[in-house]
Parts: structure tokens; sequence; C-alpha cells
């Protein structure tokens, strides 16, 4: 087994924090305001899609993790894709990733200074996203023990949130709820069946829920900063598939057994109505915090992701190498710098043309990484056919069910892919992830001549 351990960075996250982190960047508002938009698509049988997107997560994962474990490295996939499948492929997912990450927090940054204008309401939004960005950057200047500190209790209140929702919701159900006569499990099946919308729908759900799972591979990018990889990564990994899976399918199980799933998505925030039925005072108060700070939380996950991606970039020659200097405290402080630079760029799009350009933007992202989950699971089968197999032997954790678990995750991506394709409302996010795949390859032409150069005698 390689160390592989990044010359610099700080071992300080524990399983917990990795986690956290993880699930801070999975979970973010979409979930409190945005659940309604695949229950409108498939209705109850939505649980099934979360399910088999956990599935498929599992897969992913457990192949990074192994990969993770062997060669515990700043940049985590962009590595093992250049040195398992190829230099371009490296460099594309790379580049990929930070861009898709900036774009994301460009957008979470704006959402978030919309909940913090529901106060502040004499301040003007560009302010409040300015203030946003400002503070996650400094946050992520410190030591990264305690920047995962800070992101496991704030990752925490969206949790917490998620559990008592789900409490809530199942006491309305069994009638444990005083003044609320039961309302019981009927709405699973009294409005069209379990499968309301059929395949179609349940195909459209999935392509959401896909974006939705977008961010749990970050939990490879710890790898170079986490005390004892081998023992850490496996158990993180399982934790934040399960904790990923449970804290979808739970909520929305809840919401579509107590409301019928045809009003759902019209109306108001399926979180809001169930605090509202049961007494929860202040509920758009409380709403409005609990969202403003699963934002937040997402954010800061997104913060660590681009500056150690871009950081790796450095290393890899895919980037400046100005990019790689550590500040006092261990921290990648230009590649964070550099990336809150041009996250303030994105935010002055979606200000300056939100309808124009950003919303073309936006829709990079959900295909792009699921692109970036295929290149894992390819980089996986070249981890396996090229390390001896008395090395692999050695590592403390394996890929559950290798070969046919990495197989059957290609041919999900593969499928999946093949929807979104067949999809005329996701068309425009091929061609725009396509377009700037093309970009990104111009840049790699660019840096491939350079190195050649640089070898020249």
């Amino acid at each position: 087994m390689e160390q592989g351990s990044t010359p610099g960075l700080s071992r300080g996250l524990l399983s917990r924090h990795i986690v956290m982190m993880s699930l801070g960047g999975v979970i973010g508002a979409g979930m409190f305001l945005g659940s309604g938009s695949t229950i409108h698509l498939a209705g109850p049988a939505v649980v099934v899609d979360y399910l088999v997107g956990g599935i498929l997560l599992l897969f992913v994962l457990f192949a990074l993790a192994e990969m993770s474990i062997h060669k515990p490295v700043a940049g985590s996939f962009l590595v093992y894709v250049r040195q398992y499948v190829g230099p371009m492929f490296g460099y594309l997912a790379g580049w990929l990733y930070w861009f898709c990450w900036v774009l994301v927090l460009a957008a979470e940054c704006t959402a978030g200074a919309t909940f913090l204008h529901f106060w502040l309401q004499g301040v003007p939004l560009w302010v409040l996203s300015l203030i946003i960005s400002l503070a996650l950057t400094i946050v992520n200047l410190f030591q990264v023990r305690a920047y995962g500190e800070f992101e496991f209790w704030f990752a925490g209140i969206k949790i917490v949130t998620i559990i008592l929702f789900s409490l809530l919701g199942f006491l309305l159900l069994v009638g444990a709820v005083p003044g609320h006569p039961a309302i019981g499990f009927g709405n699973l099946t009294a409005h069209g069946g379990f499968f309301p919308t059929g395949f179609s729908g349940l195909a459209g759900a999935l392509l959401v829920v896909m974006f939705s799972y977008g961010g749990s591979e970050m939990i490879g990018l710890t790898a170079a900063e986490t005390r004892d990889p081998g023992r850490t990564i496996p158990r993180a990994m399982v934790g934040v598939v399960w904790r990923t899976v449970l804290f979808y399918v739970l909520p929305l199980l809840v919401i579509v057994a107590l409301v019928p799933w045809t009003t759902v998505g019209t109306g108001e925030s399926p979180f809001v109505m169930v605090f509202r039925q049961v007494g929860v005072p202040f509920v758009d108060h409380v709403m409005n915090f609990v969202v403003l700070t699963a934002v937040l939380s997402s954010m800061n996950s997104g913060m660590y992701a681009v500056s150690r991606m871009l950081y790796s970039l450095g290393q890899q020659g895919y980037a400046p190498g100005w990019l790689m200097k550590l500040s006092g405290r261990r921290v990648p402080i230009r590649a964070l710098l550099a990336s809150t630079i041009f996250l303030w760029i994105g935010v002055g799009i979606a200000y300056k043309w939100p309808d124009q350009v950003f919303n073309y933007l936006m829709s990079i992202p959900g295909f792009s990484f699921l692109f970036v989950w295929m290149l894992i699971l390819v980089a996986h089968v070249g981890f396996r056919r090229r390390v001896p197999q008395e090395e692999l032997g050695k590592l403390p954790f394996h890929a559950w069910g290798y070969p046919v678990s990495t197989g059957l995750g290609i041919l999900m991506l593969a499928v999946i892919i093949g929807l979104i394709v067949m999809s005329a409302e996701q068309r425009l996010g091929i061609w725009t992830s396509l377009g700037a795949m093309a970009v990104m390859l111009v840049g790699y032409g660019f840096v491939r001549r350079e190195s050649r150069r640089e070898v020249r005698p």
C-alpha cells in the first residue's frame, strides 16, 4: 500500500468529520424546498429512485474507498483517473469537478443571500452574498481539524431537522398527535397506485435524484488529510451511503404518506406544512433558519472541495504551480482564494444575467457529476488490473462484490446517461456540458504542449 500522503497538508480529520462534510455537500436547500419536484414526477415511487441511486452510490464510493486507501492523496479521483484511465481524462475530471462546484457554490450563495434577506430586508442581496462568501472563506482558512469540527455541528442542524420532521410525520400518520386523527398510509396507493406515472415518471425523477446525490464523492478528497485513512475512510464511506439514503428516503416516504402526491410541489414546502400542523411556533422563521444553515453547510463543504481540487490540479501540472502554496495552518490558501474569486464571478453572472447565461451554466453539474462517477468506476477497473494481487491483498478494505459491483455501476450509469440523452428537458445540460468539456480539452492541449517543451533537452 502506498502511503501517498501529500506533503504539507495536515492529517486532522476524523471519521465523524468527513461523514458530515460529505452529507453537508449532498443535503442542501433543495432537500427542504425542492423535494416536491421529484415527488411530482414519480409519485410515491420516488423512494424507489432514491434506493436505486443509493445502490449506485455504494458502488462508486466503495471503488473510491479502495483506491483512496491504497493511495491517500489530495485530489483523489483526479489522480486515480489520470493514472488508470489517462492524463487527458484526469485533467478533464479535475477541472470539470472544480468548475461544477464553483457553479453550485454561486447558486447556493445567491440562494443563501435570499434567505438572509428574509430578516435583513434593507441590505442589498449582492452585499449579503459577499458577506456569506467571505465568511465561509475565512472558515476554510482555519486548520482542517477546526474546519471539520465546525462543519460537523453546522451540518448537524439540518440532520436534526430531518430526523425531527420524520418523527413528527410518523406521529401524525399513526394518530399520536393530540387533536389530529390518524392519517394512515392510504395515500401511498390511493391516487393512481404506488407507481402512478409509470416508468417514464420513475426515469425522469431518477435523473433529479442522481443530481441530488452528486457531491458525495467529495469524501475521497479528504483522504490526504484524514487520520489513519486505512481505517477511517471505509467506515466513513459506509456511513455516508446509509445516512445519505436514509435522510432522503425517510422524509420523502413520510411526505407521500401524509398528503396526496398530486398536491405536492404546487404549494408550500412539505416540511413547513408538517411543522405547522403540529403547532411549531414561528414556523416560517424556523424553516428559513434551517434552510439557510443547509445552504451554508453545503457551501462550506463545497469550498473545501474546490480548494483541494485546485491544489491537486496544481500538483499534477494541470494548473499553475503557485496554487500549491500552503498557509501556516497547512491550508492551500492560494487555491482557496482563487476559487473564491471565481465564485464571486459566478455570483455576479447570476445577478446580472440570471436567465440568459447562468441558467445555461447551471445545466452543467447534473450531467458532469455522473460523468465523473463513470470515470471513477473505469479507473477502479484499471486499478484492479494494474496493482499486483499481493499488494491488493494487504489492503485493509476491498470493494464489495468486485468485479460485479463496479461493472454493474458502470452499466447503471450508462443507462442513466442514455436516459438523459433521450430526455428533451435534459438536452440543454448535455450540450452545455459537452461545450464546457471542449473548452477544457483546448486547455489540455496547451498544458500538454508546455509540458513537452519543458522536457526537451
